[in-house]
């Protein structure tokens, strides 16, 4: 929750045929107080002025993106917006599946003057799927190799990972648990917030692995669920990160 990423993609063939090939790419930060009010809204009000506010911030990413390649809007055919999830609560976490992404699509069409695709998950909730991960389709499409199985894996907010083949029916997706939403999280405990983030790994590399917190961290119920499994984002990001502080305390100074 530091940046808003856009990247320009020239999109080529179909299906399995697919081609991808990288224009251009910007990353256009949060102010820490923006990025405080993304992790502070929990009331109507915020939500709905946060949704319109993440909305220009996406679109100036967009216009940004297209001009670092050289291009202008009139050249470009889609925006594809994901959105800033605030709450994903599917089947496994909640008795009414649901989920919630901000970066109001209107808003970023009107800025920018292109047809907009959004709401990525809601459709597979809706369906009863698990709303993520979101990338296995284009995972095999562009790393599929023949007779060779991978995993990709993504860290994410929340970690993921697809394992591809020859045959797109073979091919399984399922989110691996809490990542850069716990590093983060320790990352603002750690440096009384003054670090919103590890950048570059600067804190890390300065730490060592503490073998019975690291066996704690792998004991954890998540771990043990059949794929697919979603976790609540948000919470279990929240409890991960309070539990190794407060489990890295009296293990010795956590600087």
């Amino acid at each position: 929750m530091d940046a808003a990423e856009a990247v320009l993609c020239r999109v080529e063939g179909t299906g399995p045929e697919v081609r991808v090939s990288l224009l251009a790419h910007v990353s256009r930060p949060f102010t820490p107080d923006f990025t405080r009010r993304v992790l502070a809204a929990n009331d109507a009000r915020s939500l709905c002025e946060l949704n319109f506010a993440l909305g220009e911030h996406f679109a100036q990413a967009a216009l940004e993106v297209i001009a670092r390649a050289g291009l202008r809007p009139e050249d470009v055919d889609v925006i594809g917006s994901h959105g800033q999830t605030v709450a994903h609560l599917p089947a496994s976490l909640s008795e009414t599946p649901s989920t919630l992404q901000l970066g109001e699509p209107s808003v970023i069409a009107e800025r920018t003057g292109l047809p907009v695709v959004s709401d990525f998950r809601t459709r597979d909730v809706a369906a009863g799927g698990q709303g993520a991960p979101l990338v296995p389709y284009l995972d095999w499409a562009l790393f599929r190799k023949p007779g060779v199985a991978r995993a990709l894996q993504n860290i994410g907010g929340i970690g993921n990972v697809s394992v591809v083949s020859d045959r797109l029916e073979d091919t399984i997706a399922f989110d691996t648990g809490p990542g850069n939403m716990v590093m983060d999280g320790l990352a603002r405990r750690i440096t009384g917030g003054q670090l919103q983030c590890d950048l570059d790994g600067t804190l890390s590399r300065q730490g060592r692995v503490i073998p019975e917190l690291l066996a704690e961290l792998l004991a954890h119920p998540f771990l043990a669920l059949p794929p697919p499994a979603a976790p609540a984002a948000r919470a279990s990001a929240t409890r991960w990160s309070s539990g190794c502080g407060s489990a890295m305390a009296p293990r010795g100074p956590m600087m």
